[in-house]
């Protein structure tokens, strides 16, 4: 479940939960900070058109995307298994 849908749109965040390989696509540049539950940054990305996050590291439980681009800012939950 995301936290705000309503600013980015195009945007698709796939699978969630996730296991291994995270995959963002959003058309055009974009940042991406990922953040555990504790606010810690654990992550931080910039790409275009379509990103892969590898997330074979990160401790189960859940993770706060904040995905930037030039039409704004959009928070998405995710849940590492």
């Amino acid at each position: 479940a995301s936290i705000d849908e309503t600013t980015i749109t195009g945007l698709e965040i796939y699978p969630n939960p996730v296991e291994d390989v995270l995959t963002i696509e959003l058309k055009g540049e974009f940042d991406v900070i990922i953040n555990d539950a504790r606010g810690r940054i654990v992550g931080t990305f910039n790409s275009k058109d379509q990103l892969n996050v590898d997330t074979q590291n990160f401790e189960s439980g859940v993770y706060l995307l904040t995905i930037t681009n030039e039409f704004g800012q959009t928070v998405h939950r995710i849940i590492k298994r």
